[in-house]
């Protein structure tokens, strides 16, 4: 057992600090236990401490804090689709490697990694008034298991490949979420755009179709983009961006795509029948 305990702790030792990126290894973000205590915290408070607070109380009105909530994403997944897109630009979509210099293109990379980051992290928010609304029926594993994954992608990419591929994951997700929280602007205005059927199915084909772009990609890309881009460097064998991040990306993003595929069905396909 002390071998065991030994080995353990000298991969971590390795993992943490000859893998790590140097230039972001003493960020307080970058510290492992920073996603750690995070995950821990949100996990208690979806399945026990938010349940029990609202147990005796009455779903709160937060229709002026949902509006500012839902201007303030719309705002910064903007901005993060624009930086993260301008990155994308330069690339070459078939192997983008990481740039671990001091270079300032390097470092804005650095940038846009961390506020993506906050991003998922501001994400969390959602499920915190879908627990004060008492709207139970949305916090679904599918819920959960995206935003928790969604708290690790960005410290890893933060941590050890702050860059390369990895834009491509905040574009493509930052564009789609400035739509979406777009969508809840309304229905925070106006509940009358709730009841448009259609809008809601768009969203959902829409996170259907990032995750068949990830897939189509080198490592990182949303869900099937994400496999068809992130899978591309894996056919790239001297390319130099990790393929053990893609493959786990990859994996990763069929996943979850098979998740919003059969929540699909079931929210609209179904119905029909």
């Amino acid at each position: 057992m002390a071998l065991i305990l030994k080995q353990l702790w000298t991969s971590y030792n390795w993992l943490m600090t000859d893998v790590t990126d140097s230039r972001t290894k003493d960020m307080l973000l970058a510290n492992v236990l920073t996603p750690l205590i995070i995950s821990v915290v949100y996990h208690r408070l979806v399945y026990k401490w938010g349940p029990k607070f609202m147990e005796i109380r009455q779903p709160y009105n937060l229709r002026i804090m949902l509006i500012a909530y839902n201007l303030i994403q719309i705002v910064i997944n903007v901005y993060c689709t624009h930086i993260s897109l301008k990155r994308v630009i330069v690339q070459n979509w078939k192997c983008a490697p990481v740039d671990y210099s001091n270079s300032p293109e390097a470092l804005d990379e650095i940038h846009a990694t961390k506020v993506y980051y906050f991003l998922k992290l501001l994400d969390l928010t959602d499920t915190v008034f879908f627990l004060l609304r008492k709207s139970y029926r949305q916090i679904t594993f599918l819920h959960t298991y995206h935003h928790i994954g969604m708290i690790w992608t960005p410290w890893i990419g933060l941590r050890f490949i702050p860059g390369g591929h990895g834009a491509w994951i905040s574009l493509i997700n930052s564009f789609v979420h400035a739509m979406m929280y777009s969508y809840y602007l309304l229905t925070a205005i106006d509940e009358r755009w709730k009841k448009n059927i259609e809008i809601k199915k768009f969203l959902t084909q829409m996170q259907i179709v990032i995750l068949i772009t990830k897939l189509l990609n080198n490592d990182y890309i949303q869900f099937v983009l994400m496999v068809i881009i992130f899978g591309r460097p894996l056919l790239q064998r001297d390319c130099n961006y990790p393929h053990f991040v893609s493959y786990v990306w990859v994996t990763q993003n069929i996943f979850i795509g098979t998740l919003f595929i059969d929540f699909y069905r079931k929210s609209y396909l179904q119905k029909k029948e």
